[in-house]
């Protein structure tokens, strides 16, 4: 079964699907929903506040009014009748809405209220009133595909296709987990609010076993089939060492250190977790040409081709004059450019590799490689990683994250690899101070903005949403419009609809300052080194995780320049004011991924994303400890590693024995 067979869904509503992360019918149905309506704990709207999130049951009172502004502009308004009081839902470039309203038919209203005017609920969730009080699951948007169409379109996977998981029943009845297609089908249709936890664990859980059983195979390789040889090359290193501008750090020092013991016992598999900007980079070129002084090839991953090409000058002027011949592979290159890089790498008079993605191709042929490094390891899907670590004999493995991992999950997820922990910043690190923004303070943050601007530094300003049709949040696109007037070329626009060149010409201009004020989404989370930006304001900070919000902190203090962070949210909610006065009173990346896990769970750290961008997999603590039960328990049968291991082989990602249709 393909997603164009399914009824409604064409090229458009295809492309849009494609780019919210769903390529099959398994990532479809793993769509899911962001937030359940309770119909039986409706809103009493006498005792809201502005901007309190309400779910109401009203009857249209009039027929809705479509209002073209200008181009690409229009407005749909619908006055609904609550309690003898007229409530006014507003929808933005959404005309398609007025279509299906029918006047003094009740719908269930779901949304954030404002009071301030009258009562109005901007871009509200509707649903006609049906009698049932079974809870509906909410989606996160995807443009041009109507919540009913998406829903239907689930609903045809589900009914279609039968899933096998690799939890056996008696595994299965022994920690309480529904039957994988019965969780399924009750994430999408619970019929009380009660029946989604279990089943969203049971979902978990299947998923997290088998990452779990994926990383156990990968590193099943037993040292002994390690056939290279590492000699002492310690003095020739600590020449290269010295030549380099600064000094390194002790945690720095001892993280070289280990990954050398690695060499010389016969196998490195080593995780390096540090903060943002705490030196992971140089730590890795250093391994590198350790590798490469005992005559092997390295390659040094980056998930995208800005941090890639960074990676490459980087190294070229570290390493250059030590006889390391470096290349960059990426997909943009042209034909004969790429065809004389792989001439290089298949020779060997390629010693260091850097690239993106492209390294997993299959006309990438190395001569001895040896050392695979991957910086932002959890922005690969294990079968990508393991794809280039396939490409040689039981190879080296560095995996490096900015997002440090909290130790239940270290533990679980890295057990049997080596982890090294970079926390001591570099001499002269400039500080990073955060504060939050009230509304009323906003103007007076972007006349900073432009006095910052005019005395030369630049500012990251990071927006929740691309355009301005979801949630009533603050847009990029929206935003990008509004402060054009004002900055001119001076400001830029970024976000992940743009095609790669596009995204490569904005980020270049920014690195070489001739852009002043970069409006972005999460594109810019892993970016270039800017020394001269000093500012980051983050709109809709509670949107985000405090590791994701810490790692768009990071993109500023890079150079000795002090530096600001500003973030805003219009949720007033208690538990979102006491998260994010914890961001902005703490500093320290490992104190926030402890907080942030307890909070919401593990998404964040193993980058559950990848299976689109509505609601994820259910991340806790317990969920992990029973994934790894389960696996460690499956890991000791040999077919089921056989079975495992052709996932990896087939470089698939699916967490699924078999997929067939009904």
């Amino acid at each position: 079964m393909q997603l164009f067979e399914i009824k409604g869904i064409k090229e458009k509503r295809l492309n849009e699907l494609n780019k919210a992360g769903i390529y099959t019918p398994v990532d479809l149905i793993s769509f899911f929903p962001k937030k359940y309506l309770d119909l039986t704990a409706l809103t009493d709207i006498k005792t809201c506040r502005d901007g309190d999130e309400v779910l109401i049951l009203a009857a249209t009172a009039e027929q809705p009014k479509v209002s073209y502004i200008k181009r690409n502009l229009n407005v749909v308004k619908i006055n609904m009748s609550y309690d003898g009081r007229k409530v006014t839902l507003t929808y933005f470039n959404q005309p398609y809405v007025a279509k299906n309203i029918v006047v003094g038919k009740y719908y269930y209203i779901s949304g954030k209220i404002r009071t301030k005017k009258g009562l109005d609920i901007p871009n509200a969730t509707l649903f006609p009133f049906t009698g049932e009080t079974a809870p509906i699951p909410v989606y996160g948007r995807i443009p041009a595909l109507p919540q009913s169409v998406l829903v239907s379109a689930i609903d045809a996977v589900l009914s279609s296709v039968s899933l096998t998981g690799y939890i056996p029943p008696e595994l299965r009845e022994k920690y309480d987990l529904e039957e994988i297609n019965t969780a399924y089908r009750v994430v999408h249709h619970p019929g009380s609010v009660s029946e989604i936890a279990e089943a969203r664990r049971s979902v978990s859980v299947e998923y997290l076993n088998y990452m779990l059983s994926v990383y156990s195979v990968i590193r099943r390789t037993p040292s002994a089939e390690n056939k290279r040889v590492y000699r002492n090359r310690k003095s020739q290193l600590k020449e290269f060492t010295d030549s380099l501008p600064f000094s390194l750090t002790a945690d720095q020092q001892k993280t070289v250190d280990d990954i050398i013991a690695d060499f010389e016992n016969g196998r490195c598999n080593r995780l390096v977790q540090g903060d943002v900007g705490c030196g992971k980079t140089i730590v890795a070129l250093i391994a590198a040409y350790y590798a490469i002084l005992n005559g092997y090839q390295c390659v040094l991953m980056a998930p995208t081709e800005v941090l890639a090409t960074q990676h490459y000058v980087n190294a070229v002027s570290y390493m250059t004059g030590f006889g390391v011949n470096v290349v960059l592979l990426s997909g943009n290159l042209k034909k004969s450019v790429r065809d004389n890089v792989l001439g290089e790498i298949s020779s060997g008079r390629a010693n260091l590799i850097v690239g993106t993605h492209a390294v997993f191709s299959d006309d990438v042929k190395f001569a001895k490689l040896s050392l695979v490094i991957t910086d932002e390891q959890q922005r690969f899907g294990v079968n990508q990683r393991s794809a280039i670590e396939n490409k040689a004999e039981s190879v080296d493995v560095i995996a490096m994250t900015a997002t440090p991992i909290p130790r239940t999950l270290a533990l679980t997820l890295y057990g049997e690899l080596g982890v090294s922990t970079i926390k001591t910043l570099p001499a002269g690190k400039a500080k990073i101070l955060t504060r939050y923004i009230p509304s009323e303070k906003e103007r007076d943050m972007w006349e900073y903005v432009r006095k910052k601007c005019d005395e030369g530094e630049q500012t990251y300003v990071v927006c929740p949403r691309i355009d301005d049709t979801d949630d009533d949040l603050v847009s990029a696109e929206g935003l990008y419009k509004k402060k054009k007037a004002i900055f001119g070329d001076e400001i830029g626009l970024l976000h992940g609809r743009l095609k790669d060149d596009g995204k490569n010409a904005v980020m270049s201009k920014f690195a070489e300052g001739k852009i002043k004020v970069l409006i972005a989404t999460t594109v810019i989370e892993v970016g270039v080194d800017v020394k001269n930006a000093t500012t980051m304001i983050i709109y809709g900070a509670d949107r985000f995780g405090l590791s994701q919000l810490h790692q768009l902190r990071g993109r500023v203090g890079r150079g000795t320049l002090d530096s600001y962070c500003f973030v805003l949210t219009d949720n007033e909610a208690p538990s979102v004011k006491e998260r994010i006065s914890y961001f902005c009173s703490c500093p320290d990346g490992f104190e926030l991924a402890e907080y942030d896990f307890d909070q919401r769970g593990g998404g964040d750290f193993i980058g559950t994303g990848q299976h689109g961008k509505s609601g994820d997999f259910a991340i806790s603590a317990e969920n992990i400890k029973a994934a790894k039960a389960i696996s460690d328990e499956l890991i000791k049968d040999e077919s089921y590693v056989r079975q495992i291991s052709g996932t990896i082989t087939d470089n698939r990602f699916e967490y699924f024995k078999s997929i067939t249709l009904n």
